[in-house]
Order: structure tokens, then C-alpha cells, then sequence
């Protein structure tokens, strides 16, 4: 009996893409290669006598669609409460440094929970409050502005550089979970549930945390790069 290996299989793969693999008569794949075509979602049909069976135990082995779909937005929604208590935490540890700017965190978590809440039970999300100032307004503060500028070694030397720090980690930290948003509205198909409104928001909030960084380096001019 002559065994296909995973190597045989990628070969293969390489030269012709495929979705459905039929080992021939007389051989058998490797765990390997079975792992291979696991990974890549093909197919793999035994033979046309035992072809249904094997259909039933893929079905079986792989969630539904809708299984599947559950527990992406379990998953998020999760996130989004783990990065609403880091706010939290962000918070309490700011109380000792600068009593308004924990207050300001503590209402960016509160926009956090609204979030949370729409997307698990719909609803409609309004302005997160986003004082304009030279580089950012209200026709761009629900945009993705990136960075004002990079956070670097340098500012913790300065007086506030504990807090730029924690601001910083953050806006990170928030940055990433908005990519799961934006990656929800290009799959979803149309329905009541606003990712993609969900992440204009966080966009607003990002750039609020953006506002308070400038403003802890001390910044009077926009140090935005356009």
C-alpha cells in the first residue's frame, strides 16, 4: 500500500489548487496529509461506495455555519467587555495621577458598554464627545486618523509620562479590537446588527484618546502627520 504524505499533497496543491481530494485505489493518506486537507477545507471523498458516509462524518466533525457564526460574536463580545475593564483598570490607576483625565476614561468605558450593548440587543449609537481641535473635527473624528504621532521611550521622561503610557496602551489595545469590527462588517451579510457603525465609533474614541495623549505631552499644535 502506497502512502500519500503531506508533502505529496502540497505538491499537488501547489501545482493545481483543489477542493476535493479522491485518493486512488490502493493507498492511504498520512495523519499529516489528512491534516493538510483539514486546514485548507477540502474535500476528501473515499470512494463513490462510502462517498455519503464520508460526507456525514465531515458534516459531523465541522460546526454549522450558524454554530460558527455564534460564537465570533460570543468572542467579541467578550473582547469588548475584557477592553471596557482594562478602561476601568486604566482608570483606577489614573486616580492617583490626574483626577480629570480618569474621570475621561472612566465616560470612554462608558461608550465602550453602549457598543456592547447595540450589538448584543441593537439599538442606535450617537457621537462619542470629541472636542475638536486643529487636526481633528466633526467631519473626520469618526474616521481612522492612525496616531498623532509615535509614542516613544522619550516620553516617559516626561511629567506626564506614566499617564501617556497607560493612554497609549489603550488606543493599542482598542486599535486591534476594532479590526474584529471591521472584519465582522465585511462578512455579515446585511443585517440589523451596525459593525460597521460600531466601528465608526470606536474610531471616535481612539481619536479622543489620541486628544489626551497630545494634551499629557503637552502639545498646543497638531502634531498629525496629513
Amino acid at each position: 500500500m502506497k502512502f500519500i504524505t503531506e508533502s505529496d499533497l502540497r505538491a499537488l496543491y501547489q501545482a493545481q489548487p483543489f477542493d476535493r481530494y479522491v485518493p486512488q485505489l490502493g493507498t492511504k493518506i498520512t495523519p499529516g496529509a489528512r491534516q493538510f486537507l483539514i486546514d485548507r477545507k477540502i474535500r476528501m471523498t473515499d470512494s463513490a461506495s462510502n462517498g455519503r458516509a464520508q460526507k456525514k462524518k465531515e458534516e459531523a466533525s465541522c460546526p454549522s455555519p450558524v454554530k460558527k457564526d455564534s460564537i465570533s460574536k460570543r468572542r467579541l463580545l467578550c473582547r469588548l467587555a475584557s477592553v471596557e475593564a482594562m478602561f476601568l483598570a486604566t482608570a483606577q490607576e489614573l486616580l492617583e495621577q490626574d483626577i480629570q483625565m480618569a474621570q475621561q476614561v472612566i465616560e470612554l468605558s462608558g461608550e465602550l458598554s453602549q457598543i456592547k450593548s447595540v450589538l448584543e440587543s441593537g439599538g442606535t449609537l450617537s457621537s462619542v464627545s470629541c472636542a475638536a481641535c486643529t487636526g481633528i473635527g466633526e467631519e473626520n473624528a469618526a474616521s481612522d486618523l492612525g496616531d498623532c504621532f509615535a509614542v516613544t521611550g522619550f516620553h516617559i521622561q516626561l511629567q506626564k509620562g506614566k499617564e501617556i503610557i497607560l493612554l497609549h496602551q489603550l488606543r493599542c489595545t482598542l486599535r486591534e479590537m476594532n479590526l474584529d469590527l471591521l472584519e465582522r462588517s465585511e462578512i455579515e451579510e446585511p443585517s440589523d446588527i451596525p459593525y460597521q457603525e460600531a466601528s465608526r465609533w470606536v474610531n471616535q474614541i481612539l481619536n479622543r484618546l489620541s486628544q489626551m495623549i497630545c494634551e499629557a505631552s503637552g502639545g498646543k499644535v497638531c502634531r498629525r502627520k496629513t
